[in-house]
């Protein structure tokens, strides 16, 4: 499902969510029409102007916006999630609206109908691991190749596979899943503010949930002390978290309160080796 976003045929559509920072600097609904190449996605849940709204644009009628894009890239002004993805596809305009609206509300078993922010590249990205064939496949639906920028801003394509699988409603393990995904991009932020020029391992989204699950185990509740603990799993991948000196620091931190990343920023170099050097090392489950 994931290919080099080189490999991916010119894109037919541009999805832009302009509600918080808009690169058009579109001021009215009357500036999101068809005849400018520019159709508005509604969301069922979000009563809010045209011009702020999801939008798709058609970059085979508006090249000139497939040209200012890779300005706006290049400028890197503009956060990640202002772009929904440039999609590969020969849906006509009217029918990638229908598509892509009817796609933003799933149901649960129950019949709760659900959100999917399927157009934030920080949850799509997520969404790859956490949907089964059949569900990415009817996610995208029409569209052939989506390309979405990953946490280091680097194109990132998601190819639909030509095998169509039995579709099956998000259940309620993949729900729960989603739920993670605003914690697990706190986390993925703070590795590129901190951690960078380093990039995330290929496979730290598995890693990540796997150390996120451990500090729940752990009862560890503060947002602050669960980045920590995961960027230093996500680092060492290996469980330190059951070496001695650890298991003394959690003590500490749960008999006198102290914040775990503040007692972990006071450990010396030797405090430090005590973790990094233990034998026998356990493997994370992940």
């Amino acid at each position: 499902m994931i290919a080099d976003a080189s490999s991916a045929p010119p894109p037919r559509y541009l999805l832009l969510n302009p509600r918080h920072q808009d690169p058009q600097h579109l001021t009215s609904a009357r500036d999101v029409t068809p005849d400018k190449g520019l159709y508005v996605i509604h969301q069922p849940h979000l009563k809010q102007p045209a011009h702020w709204a999801l939008r798709l644009i058609d970059l085979h009628q508006r090249p000139d916006i497939k040209e200012e894009a890779e300005e706006w890239l290049k400028a890197k002004r503009w956060p990640r999630e202002t772009f929904g993805g440039w999609l590969v596809t020969t849906a006509s305009p009217p029918k990638m609206v229908t598509h892509l609206e009817g796609q933003l509300v799933q149901h649960t078993a129950d019949r709760r109908r659900m959100l999917l922010r399927y157009f934030d590249p920080r949850v799509l990205d997520q969404l790859e691991h956490i949907l089964d064939e059949g569900q990415r496949s009817t996610l995208m639906g029409p569209i052939t190749h989506w390309t979405l920028l990953d946490a280091h801003c680097t194109p990132h394509t998601l190819v639909c596979s030509s095998a169509r699988s039995p579709f099956r409603c998000i259940d309620q393990h993949q729900w729960q899943a989603i739920s993670y995904t605003d914690e697990v991009e706190h986390i993925r932020r703070a590795w590129v503010d901190y951690i960078a020029p380093a990039r995330l391992p290929d496979d730290h989204y598995r890693i990540i949930v796997a150390w996120l699950t451990i500090a729940d185990q752990q009862g560890l509740d503060d947002s602050t002390d669960r980045i920590t603990f995961v960027l230093i799993g996500t680092q060492l991948r290996w469980r330190f978290d059951t070496t001695p000196r650890f298991h003394q620091l959690m003590i500490r931190h749960r008999t006198e309160g102290h914040p775990l990343t503040a007692m972990l920023n006071a450990m010396t170099a030797k405090e430090w080796a005590l973790i990094e050097q233990w034998t026998p090392r356990e493997p994370c489950p992940a």
